[in-house]
């Protein structure tokens, strides 16, 4: 009867380390995308250190900006209604399934018009295992676009995933019962905006609050400032956060034994 024991704990452990290993595996081969929207574009400069190091998703029409730079995305995703010379990427409008186009690009032909590209781009990336998501050029002329996409950071948030939007200055995130610990970005403005609603504390702020209740349309914590090298807001609710571009911030939950 022990060495039957034995054996099951031997088994059991077995079946544990090959969980761990399909696990590291997993996020061996995870990777951080970046999506460029077709909204008001970067310069060529900026463009080109947003991609170092990040699988590139262009969607649509930003593809005219990576054309005009001479730079090249991994991908490009969309209806392709917006895109100058489509011959130029090698996109063939009979094509349904994803497909190799020219300089290497794959080519992700996404139809469906009841999402927008920017919803399809943060599926498609998700699809591929990403481990984050960063999205620029999602703000422009169109402010139902701007508006739609913060929907989306809360739409598609995952703790194991961060997705963030940048802005010229800013990063914006959405966040749902958690705590997050802010390195630099002193003197730099943020913002904390109840969506829809939210209980706030934090600490490094120039100005902190403590069990603070915020709500959309009715109260929130704008104009606020990066005060200290090091600072923390915690929410228990839901959240859009807006820090300066050079904060670095990493997630605490809550409740975590």
């Amino acid at each position: 009867m022990p060495t039957l024991t034995i054996k099951k704990w031997l088994f059991y452990v077995s079946i544990i380390v090959l969980y761990l290993r399909i696990f590291s595996l997993m996020n061996l081969f995870a990777e951080n995308w970046l999506i460029v929207a077709n909204g008001t574009p970067v310069l060529k400069e900026e463009l080109a250190s947003y991609i170092q190091g990040r699988k590139i998703l262009a969607l649509d029409g930003a593809a005219n900006g990576f054309k005009k730079f001479h730079l090249y995305p991994h991908y490009i995703l969309g209806d392709f209604d917006s895109i100058e010379d489509p011959q130029y990427w090698g996109i063939n409008s009979e094509e349904w399934n994803p497909y190799q186009g020219h300089f290497g690009v794959t080519i992700v032909p996404a139809m469906d018009q009841d999402l927008t590209d920017l919803e399809k781009g943060i599926l498609f990336c998700d699809q591929q295992k990403a481990s984050s998501i960063l999205i620029i050029q999602t703000t422009g002329d169109r402010m139902d676009h701007t508006l739609g996409s913060f929907e989306l950071l809360k739409k598609y948030q995952s703790l194991d995933r961060p997705l963030i939007a940048h802005t010229d200055r800013e990063q914006v995130f959405f966040l749902r019962d958690t705590a997050i610990s802010i390195e630099r970005g002193e003197k730099g403005y943020c913002a904390i905006l109840g969506y829809p609603k939210a209980t706030i504390n934090t600490n490094g702020l120039l100005y902190n609050c403590s069990e603070y209740l915020i709500e959309l349309g009715v109260n929130n914590s704008i104009c606020n400032q990066i005060d200290q090298p090091t600072s923390t807001i915690a929410i228990k609710g839901e959240a859009l956060i807006i820090l300066p571009k050079e904060c670095t911030w990493h997630i605490n939950r809550f409740n975590d034994k």
